[in-house]
């Protein structure tokens, strides 16, 4: 029997802090019962839903959002983030898109091979859980090219600005020697020259040097945010 009240109890709690929350005062001078609550007059009591009773006089109605999903992406890789609904509810999508992002978002609704959305901004979508139940936000990895960019630094040690970098496609020109030399495409070796760094674009020289050269493809950084929220 504990159980089972302590269970009600927390029923209880749950739908006064998240669901629909209405006001009425008991305004007809006398005490009143109303859907099994006694409501002394003058008193203020809150529903979870509309009541209709000539005793009671409507204040106020508020509804809390609940939070299906709240999904912050910041990635340089190819990605997928799937959100997946286990409740009915009206609810909506908020998906904020980055507008210094160098690539789109395809949006599919329940599986990957249905008709997809290609987002290139943010979008507000409402819609039921009963017929949308997964969404899948698919990004591509994508580059951006560097030409001729002077690296910082001095003697063996330098950087280039922008990284993840690329592997294979790191050129590097030392001391503006005629020709340059690319990375192995895997262990960021440069033969003759030292090696690179793909995560953070550090450059380390087998020998000192007065200027550093490169061209090479950076990993484009993709970020977006993805809310859903319960609507009453």
């Amino acid at each position: 029997m504990r159980k089972i009240l302590a269970i009600t109890l927390l029923m209880a709690a749950v739908m006064v802090a998240f669901a629909l929350q209405v006001t009425y005062t008991n305004s007809s001078g006398a005490d009143v019962y109303v859907e099994g609550r006694w409501i002394e007059a003058g008193d203020t009591v809150i529903f979870d839903h509309y009541v209709y009773d000539d005793a009671l006089t409507f204040t106020s109605a508020t509804a809390d959002d609940i939070i299906f999903a709240n999904e912050v992406v910041s990635t340089t890789d190819a990605a997928t983030t799937t959100v997946t609904f286990d409740r009915l509810a009206d609810v909506e999508l908020e998906f904020d898109y980055d507008s210094d992002n160098e690539s789109n978002v395809t949006l599919y609704f329940n599986e990957t091979d249905t008709t997809s959305l290609t987002l290139d901004s943010s979008l507000t979508y409402a819609f039921n859980t009963g017929y949308v139940y997964r969404l899948y936000f698919v990004t591509a990895q994508s580059t951006t090219a560097v030409a001729d960019e002077a690296a910082g630094g001095s003697a063996t040690s330098w950087a280039v600005d922008y990284y993840p970098i690329e592997p294979g496609s790191f050129d590097v020109t030392v001391d503006a020697s005629s020709g340059s030399t690319t990375d192995d495409g895997s262990t960021g070796y440069i033969s003759g020259v030292g090696t690179i760094t793909y995560a953070t674009g550090a450059l380390v020289l087998a020998s000192s040097a007065s200027t550093i050269t490169a061209d090479y493809n950076y990993y484009d950084e993709m970020n977006y945010t993805v809310t859903v929220k319960e609507v009453f």
